[in-house]
């Protein structure tokens, strides 16, 4: 498999730890973006290294039952969530399971017992988060996510009806706490993807 054999298809087997489909084409390990455990996709390389290659999904040919519509409308540009097209009870299995996994290959050791998951908010759950700030080449600062694949920042502005896991803060109120009103935070603009 080269480069210039861009487009291929493959039975996806397992997960990494990124988030990642894995499969195995003519013998190479090929770690898919996208791709779910049981699915069956066409994929494009975008990195090709002697041992393995990184690619994302094209097209899902066989859907696995546990892929869901992502709620994000950012999910596939934005690099802060890699499992949100998995439902919520497989995302928990399938984080258990790449957690047994690092602890018997990295760590050599197994558990004798396995506790089952804790489970707590599928959404509204983060109480903090590292943002990038960086000045582009009119001056304009920019603050955010940086996008997955990419070399620029995600600087989407979203509505606070699209804000899943930040808090909305008033751009325009010398107020610095966060707006608890559904009807007024409807209202408001995220700034943090904003170009300022």
């Amino acid at each position: 498999m080269s480069v210039k054999e861009r487009y291929q298809e493959a039975e996806v087997f397992s997960l990494d730890y990124e988030g990642r489909g894995v499969a195995r084409v003519d013998g190479k390990t090929v770690f898919i973006g996208g791709a779910l455990p049981g699915e069956r996709v066409t994929f494009a390389i975008h990195k090709e290294k002697k041992q393995f290659a990184e690619a994302q999904v094209e097209t899902v040919l066989k859907p696995s039952s546990e892929r869901i519509e992502p709620a994000c409308c950012y999910f596939d540009t934005c690099g802060g969530c890699s499992l949100q097209h998995v439902s919520f009870g497989a995302q928990v299995a399938l984080k258990q399971r790449i957690l047994e996994e690092q602890l018997e290959r990295i760590g050599k050791v197994k558990p004798e017992i396995i506790l089952p998951p804790l489970y707590g908010y599928s959404w509204y759950y983060r109480d903090r988060a590292r943002l990038s700030v960086s000045v582009d080449k009119q001056g304009r600062l920019k603050l955010g996510l940086i996008a997955q694949f990419k070399t620029y920042w995600l600087i989407h502005v979203i509505s606070a009806h699209e804000t899943f896991v930040f808090p909305i803060y008033s751009a325009s109120s010398a107020n610095t706490q966060p707006e608890t009103s559904d009807q007024t935070a409807a209202s408001n603009i995220c700034f943090i993807f904003k170009t300022l």
